[in-house]
């Protein structure tokens, strides 16, 4: 929910309604952070959300979403919807929530993790993620943990719904990225593609997941005249969202990518990666940072 009061002012307070959260912070900006979420609204035509109110009703356990704008002139826009969004939802929803991380300095964000599960033969998994205070985002709706009936072709029942899924998904506050470090990867966004396709089939991806991370980052990559790309360890992973799952799988693979767009190159020292082979019950995750 954000609440937008004296356009005509220098100093702006803004309302902030955290996912999951009952109450509204409260910060005092300056007129730059305003004319950034009024370039976000307008970029994506904001305005013709309002009234939008629409629901899914095939999907019992799924995630709602609404936002309320108010001027000073009392225009107002609102907006709703249960496992269905207004065109651009995603993109107004990331580029304003690493707007307000700005302002809040509560860390980057992971965005789009999501949980694949092959074990060797049919069996019943517990998926737990270790800091469920900061998820902004599940599904299935995490509660307490992913109580998951895995098939080995990934085919995954969520025990609770009965629902059929093909990976789990969580999005949540990255408290370990922390900007631009010594190493990683200056790619020109003309090459982002072909980098990645390098780097994923280095780090154990299959070719759907190779083609669902793609899809997903390369519009966010290849945009930019450069990119700072890092992969972050499994150490960093580990402190930030540990993942406990029982039994214990043969091969765990953990990526994710921290990306930070650059108008120029920078010189840094290249990151080193070690080809991962999948042998036995194997988990994948992936996502990416972006890095402020």
């Amino acid at each position: 929910m954000i609440h937008i009061i004296n356009l005509n002012v220098i100093i702006i307070v803004c309302y902030i309604k955290r996912y999951g959260s009952s109450n509204e912070e409260e910060y005092n900006v300056d007129k730059c952070i305003l004319n950034d979420i009024e370039k976000i609204l307008n970029k994506y035509n904001v305005s013709s959300w309002d009234g939008f109110n629409k629901s899914d009703k095939n999907v019992l356990d799924g995630d709602t979403f609404s936002i309320s704008i108010v001027y000073d002139n009392n225009k107002r826009i609102s907006s709703s919807g249960y496992m269905m969004y207004p065109n651009n939802y995603k993109s107004v929803k990331e580029e304003l929530e690493t707007l307000f991380n700005s302002i809040t300095n509560s860390g980057d964000e992971d965005l789009k993790p999501i949980i694949y599960l092959y074990p060797e033969d049919t069996m019943s998994i517990k998926v737990e993620l270790g800091n469920p205070d900061k998820l902004t985002v599940t599904y299935p709706k995490y509660n307490d943990y992913w109580d998951i009936e895995a098939n080995p072709d990934g085919t995954l029942i969520d025990k609770r719904t009965g629902r059929k899924l093909y990976s789990l998904f969580w999005e949540g506050i990255n408290t370990e990225s922390n900007g631009i470090k010594e190493e990683g990867f200056i790619v020109k966004g003309e090459d982002a593609l072909s980098f990645l396709e390098e780097k994923l089939e280095i780090l154990g991806l299959n070719y759907k997941e190779q083609e669902e991370f793609i899809i997903y980052w390369l519009p966010k990559l290849d945009s930019n005249k450069y990119n700072y790309i890092r992969f972050e360890t499994l150490e960093e992973q580990n402190n930030n969202m540990p993942l406990l799952i029982t039994p214990k799988p043969d091969t765990l693979i953990r990526i994710n990518m921290e990306y930070m767009p650059l108008d120029e190159k920078i010189d840094i020292k290249e990151q080193q990666l070690t080809k991962v082979e999948r042998k036995g019950f194997t988990l994948v995750e992936w996502g990416g940072t972006i890095l402020k």
